[in-house]
């Protein structure tokens, strides 16, 4: 085996020039299917972030029925408890309450639906990006103060320091009302947000309905969107059998179907590529078969069996597509380094466009298990196919006609 090794090797570098082609081949095909696949998983991280920092959070625990009917009366009780068993579980971050209704509010002579949601404003600025994406204004500091959406006080007529009423029923369903000034304007870049919330405190959401150590959510932070399902798990097993807890990719699952249906979408992109440079180490041994006719007949005549030759080119099939593997994985290791730290900008109209809406300007690639196994992989079966099927004409090689033609 050593020998054949040996001579495999020493194969490979007669004819640098057409091995040096083949090994840039396959490199680059390593390093273009890597960094696209490194890009396209950055972005899915970036896409995950940006959705769960918005104001879901990584996984929720609510009423069973609130999902189908999210109403006034699906509520949550004993939320101290509750929370204080949930922080205990590792990779949790932080736990926050939520109350989440709709009803109408009123400035002077206009009056809008909208949605209210109670939350505890010092516990969750720094996890919830929601009530940091202010255009106007400050965070609410007090129980009587309110963040409401741009177009929303558009449509009410109303500026920072007017005052709002907010009607809305109860669980027993009697009017419930509370009087909040607005301390800030929300600017979010969703315009169903902008137009449709109101951010009160948590305790002024809670007195106003009634309630006492309840919410309609328990909100949850852990480490990373990805590991979400798993904290969930972790969670269910600490919570009552009555409470629902849902992972962030079930209360928002049409961001992971489009992530998959992205990602299935590039791989027809890299079968294009990959297919390319196969075809070329196809080629390369089509005419390393035929330029060798004689030293094959030579080998027969000694004694070596066709398999024997088979297997001496599908060495040299190897030895280029180590030497490929190692020159692309390389410059992919750099490259994503790179492009993980410092980032793709994306153009001053697009960059001017994401500040606006608080989102990163730039796109980060992301060191993921696919970036650097599947090109590798994928090569690695198709170069030695590529060899072994011109390598099989060898089967049929008569020695002394092999000697003649290659005179």
């Amino acid at each position: 085996m050593n020998t054949l090794l040996a001579i495999g090797i020493r194969n490979v570098n007669r004819n640098r020039r057409r091995s040096g082609l083949t090994v840039a081949g396959i490199a680059f095909a390593i390093w273009l299917v890597g960094v696209s696949a490194a890009l396209q998983d950055g972005s899915y991280r970036l896409q995950r972030q940006t959705a769960t920092d918005l104001m879901t959070g990584h996984v929720q625990l609510s009423h069973p029925e609130w999902p189908a009917r999210p109403g006034v009366e699906q509520l949550i009780s004993d939320v101290a408890r509750l929370t204080q068993r949930i922080e205990g579980v590792p990779g949790i971050e932080a736990v926050f309450p939520r109350m989440q209704f709709f009803g109408m509010a009123a400035v002077a002579e206009n009056s809008v639906a909208v949605q209210v949601l109670g939350l505890e404003f010092s516990r969750e600025e720094g996890h919830t990006t929601l009530i940091r994406r202010i255009s106007e204004g400050r965070t609410p500091t007090a129980v009587d103060e309110a963040l409401i959406g741009a177009a929303l006080a558009r449509n009410l007529d109303a500026h920072v320091g007017d005052e709002v009423a907010i009607l809305a029923s109860d669980p027993s369903g009697a009017m419930a009302a509370m009087s909040v000034r607005i301390s800030g304007l929300l600017q979010t870049g969703v315009a169903d947000l902008d137009r449709l919330f109101v951010l009160v405190p948590y305790a002024a959401a809670a007195d106003s309905l009634g309630m006492q150590d309840q919410a309609h959510l328990l909100v949850v932070r852990g480490g990373r969107p990805e590991t979400s399902p798993d904290l969930a798990a972790c969670i269910r097993s600490e919570v009552p059998q009555s409470i629902l807890v849902r992972p962030w990719q079930a209360v928002m699952p049409e961001i992971e179907e489009a992530i998959e249906l992205d990602r299935l979408g590039g791989y027809p992109f890299y079968g294009v590529i990959l297919f390319l440079v196969t075809f070329s180490v196809a080629n390369t041994f089509v005419m390393v078969v035929f330029e060798r006719i004689r030293e094959f007949g030579m080998l027969r005549s000694l004694g070596m069996q066709p398999l024997g030759i088979i297997g001496l080119l599908q060495i040299e099939s190897m030895v280029l597509w180590l030497a490929g593997a190692v020159v692309g994985l390389l410059l992919l290791v750099i490259s994503v380094s790179v492009m993980a730290t410092v980032g793709i900008p994306l153009g001053e109209r697009l960059e001017a466009t994401l500040t606006q809406m608080y989102m990163p300007t730039r796109i980060y690639a992301a060191f993921s298990p696919r970036a650097f196994l599947i090109a590798p992989l994928v090569l690695l079966f198709t170069t030695q196919l590529a060899a072994f099927l011109p390598a099989l004409r060898i089967r049929h090689i008569q020695p002394a006609h092999a000697m003649r033609m290659g005179a």
